[in-house]
């Protein structure tokens, strides 16, 4: 066997080299990755606003004071204080720069022993807290709320509760001082309205003496005029 030329073992090295080059550029190929298509930006949509749905507000129930005469309220003539639904007010003098806010208030068939706990029951609920009971009267101090009449001294606004009987129909009296900020009438105005009032009553009542008078003389002169009436006929 005749040895193998120089010529043809360097073609042999040649044609590995070029299949090993092949192969490796056909590896680095695979191995790379393809990248992935970039997908197109959708289309911008406005977001769709948003409905609420409107709530009604719940209806204030309304109190029948005939059915619940002893539900606390609050009453603009006395602001502040609770007074039973069914109270009807008998008279009033509002606050003046001297004098507190005077309030006379009466409920039937129920008794003052029931409104003097009904009162230690349900002021704390408006704002007073420290109660003394001063002869059957109560006396409350408000928490929070300065006295008018009193700021200068920086003094808690006041309100008593002095009951007028105690084994009768509840009658009761509510002095209370005005919180501050309140508008205070003139105590010489409210004076000329009380004498205003007071002489209007004075002459109303000399009015009906006067009418009762006049009654009372016509009554007394148709028997004299009958009288003489009865002796003209005589025979």
């Amino acid at each position: 066997m005749s040895p193998t030329s120089r010529p043809d073992v360097a073609r042999a090295l040649l044609l590995c080299a070029l299949v090993a080059t092949s192969l490796g550029m056909s590896a680095c190929r695979e191995a790379t990755p393809t990248p992935e298509p970039t997908a197109a930006p959708s289309p911008t949509t406005e977001a769709s606003p948003t409905v609420v749905a409107r709530i009604e507000p719940t209806a204030t129930p309304t109190i029948d004071p005939a059915e619940q005469p002893l539900y606390p309220g609050e009453r603009a003539e006395v602001p502040g204080v609770p007074v039973p639904l069914g109270a009807r007010i008998v008279d009033i003098a509002p606050a003046t720069a001297d004098a507190d806010l005077r309030v006379q208030l009466a409920l039937d068939d129920y008794d003052a022993e029931l409104i003097y706990d009904w009162y230690i029951e349900h002021m704390p609920d408006f704002g007073w807290g420290d109660v003394e009971d001063r002869d059957g009267s109560l006396i409350f101090l408000h928490d929070k709320d300065l006295s008018q009449r009193f700021i200068d001294d920086g003094l808690k606004r006041t309100a008593t509760v002095f009951f007028i009987a105690i084994e009768e129909d509840a009658d009761w009296t509510l002095i209370v001082e005005a919180p501050e900020g309140a508008t205070l009438s003139d105590a010489d105005e409210q004076g000329d309205a009380d004498e205003a009032d007071d002489g209007a009553a004075a002459e109303d009542e000399e009015e009906s003496a006067e009418e009762g008078q006049d009654e009372s003389e016509d009554a007394q002169a148709e028997p004299e005029g009958d009288e003489e009436g009865d002796g003209s006929d005589a025979p």
